[in-house]
Order: structure tokens, then sequence, then C-alpha cells
């Protein structure tokens, strides 16, 4: 856990000082390198080297803000908790306290080494290593369900290929029965199969009627 107390001035240009506090779990830190395989994006040891290495840009201050609105919260007075919330963290950025600690944090490298280093559990690589493991491991399993799926599809679509006779030639010939054919059957589809409507068989049989009394 990380404290900070910053002092500054509010906007009626009165002095303030404030302690603020982050803080992330092992849990939170697990699920950052878990999403940081299965969504393809940067793992916690992967931003703090991209940082160290490239100490400006819009992507490093993307990376910083990203870290101070997961870690940013509020401890209970008797420490069995610390509670982060959307709106803790709106609160929080809207104050002048904010503005003048991230300004320090993607200024001054040792202020950011030290939140890091406070901020981040001891155990991170074995954390990040055991969340890539696991990750690693779902995809492969999701991965085979999907190729399972599809062969499972294909031998459904393979098992409602039919063999009828074809008039014109008097032979076989395959037909498959895929799910637009079966849509659009006579009783399915009335409006594009004429004859299966009822109303329009009636009208027809009428005209015809009709026809014959004008013959006569």
């Amino acid at each position: 856990m990380f404290k900070k107390t910053v002092t500054y001035k509010d906007y009626n240009g009165d002095e303030q000082t404030d302690t603020y506090w982050f803080h992330l779990s092992e849990d939170e830190v697990t699920v950052i390198e878990y999403e940081a395989v299965t969504d393809r994006t940067l793992g916690l040891a992967d931003m703090i080297e991209k940082i160290v290495k490239d100490m400006k840009g819009k992507e490093m201050i993307g990376i910083i803000t990203n870290l101070v609105e997961k870690a940013y919260g509020i401890r209970s007075t008797d420490g069995k908790r610390f509670i982060k919330t959307p709106e803790l963290y709106e609160e929080f950025k809207s104050t002048a306290g904010y503005s003048k600690f991230f300004f320090e944090l993607v200024t001054n490298a040792d202020t950011l080494v030290e939140w890091f280093n406070g901020l981040l559990p001891e155990n991170l690589a074995e954390l990040a290593e055991d969340a890539k493991r696991r990750a690693y491991a779902d995809e492969a399993e999701t991965a085979r369900k999907r190729s399972e799926a599809l062969m499972q599809g294909f031998q459904k679509k393979a098992e409602k290929v039919t063999v009828t006779n074809t008039p014109e030639l008097g032979t076989e010939a395959p037909v498959l029965e895929t799910e637009a054919n079966v849509e659009n059957t006579p009783s399915a589809r009335p409006d594009l199969w004429p004859e299966a409507d009822p109303e329009l068989e009636a009208f027809r049989a009428w005209k015809a009627r009709q026809a014959e009394v004008v013959q006569q």
C-alpha cells in the first residue's frame, strides 16, 4: 500500500493538505495479468518496463492514468477495508490535489518509482507468471471446445444429406437440407410459396369458376 501526502491550494486559493491511498491487492494484480494475456494488453511488469524506457509520451500518460484509477481508494479507520468505487475516484480526480499529485508522478522519476514500489505486491513476478499460465490454459481449453463444436456442426450437416431422384435425369443426386432450406418450406414461409396460401388458393378456385361461367 502506498500513502502520499499532498499539500496544494484548492480552487478557493486556500492551502490544503490531504493524504491519498493507493493499493492493488493480489487478486487485482492477478486479474490485470490474466486480462493482459486474454485481451492482448500490457501486464504490470510490461507497463513498468515501458514507462522506465520511455518517461514521456501520450502512451505513458495513459498507462499511469489507468493504474491510478485502479489503485486509488479510501482506507477505513480500523484498517480492515480498502474501499474503491468509481464515485470516490471521480471525487478525487476533480480536486486540485489530484492534479498536483499526478503532475509530480509523471514528471519525477523518483516519485514514480516510489509509487510503484509501494503500490505493487512483492510477489508480483510470481502472481504474473501464475496468471499467465491460467490464461494460456483457458485459451487452449476454449480453442479445443470451439474445435469440437465446429466438428459436431459439420457432422450434423452431413447427417442431413439425403438422396432423391431427379425426374429430368432419372439419376440420384444428393440434396443438402440446409437450415435456410428448412426455414423456407411452405409451412414456414407461405409468402414464398403462394400455392400453400389457403386464401390465395380459394381466390384462384373462384377465378376458375368465373372463367367457366363466361365460357358457357
